[in-house]
């Protein structure tokens, strides 16, 4: 009888505001990440949508003048970009039909299913996709030194290959801490 006794206090006191506000306090934090999620995710997408028309824009522009070699590089760069961008709109989807208002285990459910699938694209895809963008860019090496003054090649190479090279950390960094939040998740459907 102590046991109903606690809880008919506890469910008094409830709309007096006295329990502790931890799941409060953890919603807010959801709705924080998921603004966090979503702001970072429009960023990518925007950042990578110009980096594509600048692509074909180039591309239309020197056309004309390319060599195969040339042309197989920049289609490279292109093909890669356009798929990293339908995976971007794909995360974009799957992360908004996550909503913060369903019950907590389907909402850890929905959104544990949805960091396993962003950290595979991110650990598998997104590094063969980067792998035959820098393909692409080495294929371009040639016509860029046969073209650009030798200062400006030096710019384009140290400026294409060190974005290439710090992209990887920023990646890296990405994985371990989504892998992070399914290490979380894993934890808190186990208690």
């Amino acid at each position: 009888m102590e046991k109903f006794d606690e809880l008919k206090n506890l469910w008094n006191r409830q709309s007096l505001g006295l329990i502790p506000t931890q799941a409060d306090e953890f919603l807010v934090k959801i709705e924080s990440h998921i603004k966090q999620m979503r702001t970072g995710q429009q960023k990518t997408l925007f950042t990578l949508i110009i980096l594509l028309v600048i692509l074909i824009s180039y591309s239309l522009w020197v056309l004309h003048t390319g060599t195969s070699r040339y042309t197989l590089g920049l289609g490279l760069m292109i093909g890669a970009i356009m798929v990293r961008v339908t995976f971007e709109g794909l995360s974009i989807f799957k992360f908004n039909s996550v909503k913060p208002d369903l019950a907590m285990i389907e909402f850890r459910e929905k959104i544990t299913k949805f960091y396993f699938w962003k950290n595979r694209v991110n650990r598998i895809f997104i590094p063969i996709l980067y792998g035959i963008y820098l393909l692409g860019f080495t294929f371009l090496v040639p016509v860029f030194k046969d073209t650009l003054s030798s200062g400006m090649f030096l710019y384009v190479i140290l400026s294409g290959y060190g974005f290439l090279f710090l992209f990887t950390f920023v990646v890296r960094k990405k994985v371990r801490k989504e892998k992070m939040i399914l290490e979380f998740l894993k934890r808190v459907s186990e208690t």
